[in-house]
């Protein structure tokens, strides 16, 4: 911005084709298309990447070292077969405690260990908290515009312009209502001007 250059490598620039010239990484806004496993390089739908919080329902990490588990079974047909993950780099197993006689009731539990998992629990408690508080400031934006739209005429400004009409109409600020002599609150301020919108419509 402001006219500053930077020379960038030309494997990070983008030509866009609307304004013909180049851009760069902090001039593009990216977008997801489609998602798909780093590992196996399956396509995922939407659906299933969101029930597996973003992840590969086929490709788990290793516990040790981090490295890509295989799902192994044992037993010989026709006796049953017991499922479990392994690691082929650290050989860690988790045989004994996390198997399964079907590889979908395996997954299941995988999922299920993770979706209780302490990490989990906190990152969703924050996401949580998060949310609530987006959701508390676009209610006071949404208020402050409604305060600016239905602004008082005479009025420069709100709430202390409301206050100085009050006060001059009857004539010291004394012969304000009680409730807006201070500490006053937004419920106040809003049923006041609801009483004198109906007032005018009157």
């Amino acid at each position: 911005g402001g006219g500053r250059q930077e020379a960038l490598p030309l494997s990070h620039l983008f030509f866009c084709d609307g304004c013909s010239r180049l851009a760069s990484r902090r001039d593009l806004a990216e977008e997801v298309d489609s998602y798909y496993c780093p590992q196996c390089l399956e396509n995922i739908p939407s659906s299933e990447a969101m029930l597996f919080g973003m992840r590969c329902s086929k490709c788990w990490e290793c516990p040790i070292c981090s490295s890509t588990v295989t799902m192994r079974a044992v037993g010989q047909p026709p006796d049953p077969q017991t499922y479990y993950f392994a690691c082929g780099y650290c050989h860690w197993r988790s045989r004994g405690t996390l198997q399964a006689a079907q590889p979908e009731e395996l997954v299941a539990r995988m999922v299920a260990a993770e979706r209780d998992a302490e990490p989990r629990r906190r990152m969703s408690g924050l996401v949580d908290a998060l949310r609530q508080r987006a959701q508390e400031q676009q209610r006071d934006r949404e208020l402050a515009q409604t305060f600016r739209n239905r602004r008082l005429p005479g009025t420069r400004t709100f709430p202390g312009g409301l206050l100085s009409g009050f006060a001059a109409k009857r004539g010291s600020a004394a012969a304000l209502p009680r409730q807006l002599l201070g500490p006053w609150r937004v419920e106040d301020l809003e049923a006041e001007l609801d009483r004198r919108d109906a007032a005018r419509t009157d």
